[in-house]
């Protein structure tokens, strides 16, 4: 354990940097190179532990624009188009399947016009040529598409609204921020984490009323 900043063995290329339970990935010189538990984390050197940081097996070495990680999954924007690793246990690499894949794979229904890309907890969202697409695990209603119904493939967000400037998600809910500073959420709500003053699950995005 390190109870304060320790200088990893990067020292020069970093652009952005992503971190989960128990990995961590950095883009580096428009590549990704990611460390701790390995094939445990869904990457690609089987199940022994990386301490150091290592190369992404099946990434090219420039393009990469950002990274995002969370437990057994990982995806990347890689000039423009998704590419996505991991268990896929929901369908949260938007392949169409649950098939599991330890290297990047292209999502197809991605090819172009993705800025950027958030993991939650079985499911994701990308912000696709100014809209918002999420997939995966939705039995809290996270994909925003008015149901409850897992989606392994990319769907709009429905009730969103215009000109979404950026997307998060989490556990099991969803938020997105627009162009006139206003926030909506969705999702899993027991805790309040919506944000809109109730504990009711939301299937469609609704706005935070005190932002």
């Amino acid at each position: 354990d390190r109870l304060s900043p320790t200088p990893t063995l990067i020292t020069t290329g970093v652009s952005a940097i992503a971190v989960s339970d128990g990995s961590s990935c950095a883009v580096v010189n428009g590549g990704i190179q990611c460390w701790s538990c390995g094939g445990g984390c869904g990457y690609s050197w089987g199940s022994t532990q990386v301490p150091l940081a290592t190369d992404l097996i099946g990434l090219p070495g420039s393009g990469v624009g950002m990274v995002s990680i969370r437990g057994l999954d990982g995806c990347a924007v890689v000039s423009g188009a998704l590419q996505c690793w991991g268990v896929n246990s929901y369908g949260e690499l938007g392949f169409g399947n649950q098939t599991a894949s330890w290297i990047p794979v292209a999502v197809p229904a991605l090819p172009a016009g993705v800025t950027s890309v958030g993991m939650g907890v079985g499911h994701a969202c990308a912000m696709v040529s100014g809209a918002l697409q999420c997939w995966g695990r939705n039995d809290y209603g996270q994909v925003g598409d008015g149901s409850t119904t897992m989606q392994t493939t990319p769907v709009l967000i429905i009730g969103a609204g215009d000109n979404p400037a950026a997307g998060a998600a989490g556990n099991f809910q969803t938020c997105a921020s627009f162009g006139d500073g206003t926030v909506k959420c969705w999702g899993d709500n027991a805790y309040g984490e919506v944000g809109d003053g109730s504990n009711t699950e939301r299937h469609l995005p609704v706005s935070v009323p005190l932002l």
